[in-house]
């Protein structure tokens, strides 16, 4: 996709009653040893997590090791389900309840309650705040995945971001950051880039990346595009 090889594996789902929860997992990590992103996914709408909420994050947890969490970030989907005089607080309380499982799972509260969350809707290009999700979920993303990853997320996702959303200006100066910091890793040296997306919605995705040449494409296209202030 946009000149990235990608494999996705797409399972029915952690904690879905089947007894395969190991399985999938041995499988995605048997492609994907040391992921640079994950998502975690729950709804906002929700009112507490449940004990299958839970034994998945000690899944992920167990099967990837706890430092995957360091390039994790909470989602939250079906926000325009939450009425505006609420979201501020449901976000605050729901980002609370998810960090504390993961802390409680990890022994780690200073890494649990770092993760950044961030809410979206798939039927909405807003939140109920009023704002574009789309901009915030792909910075926020990019800060947190690793730097290796940074290269295949940007070359992965260019077209659609910028056809979709306009990226303020603490956006693009972050991103940018994040960018030089990747090229200057990186350069010279071949690349094999693997970003793995796990989430609880019944739909767990592990992309795996592959690519040379990318470097400067991307070079090319974000920082100019992004140098403009």
């Amino acid at each position: 996709m946009n000149g990235v090889k990608a494999i996705i594996f797409d399972t029915p789902g952690l904690c879905d009653g089947s007894g395969k929860d190991h399985v999938y997992m041995e499988k995605i990590r048997s492609q994907i040893k040391d992921p640079d992103s994950m998502l975690y996914i729950n709804r906002l709408d929700e009112t507490r997590l449940t004990d299958n909420d839970k034994r998945g994050i000690r899944i992920i947890s167990e099967s990837l090791g706890p430092r995957v969490w360091e390039q994790a970030v909470i989602v939250f989907t079906f926000a325009k389900n939450v009425s505006p005089s609420e979201y501020e607080a449901k976000l605050t309380k729901r980002t609370q309840i998810v960090r504390q499982a993961i802390a409680d799972c990890i022994k780690n509260p200073d890494v649990a309650y770092q993760i950044p969350a961030v809410a979206i809707d798939n039927k909405s290009d807003t939140i109920p705040d009023g704002k574009e999700w789309l901009g915030e979920f792909f910075t926020v993303v990019a800060d947190r995945v690793s730097l290796k990853g940074m290269i295949a997320l940007l070359g992965f996702l260019t077209p659609s971001i910028t056809k979709r959303t306009t990226l303020n200006k603490q956006q693009k100066q972050l991103i940018r950051r994040k960018f030089v910091e990747a090229v200057l890793q990186s350069s010279g040296t071949a690349m094999g880039i693997g970003v793995a997306v796990a989430g609880l919605l019944n739909a767990p995705l592990i992309i795996g990346f592959s690519g040379a040449g990318i470097v400067g494409t991307l070079i090319g296209a974000w920082l100019s595009k992004y140098d403009d202030e």
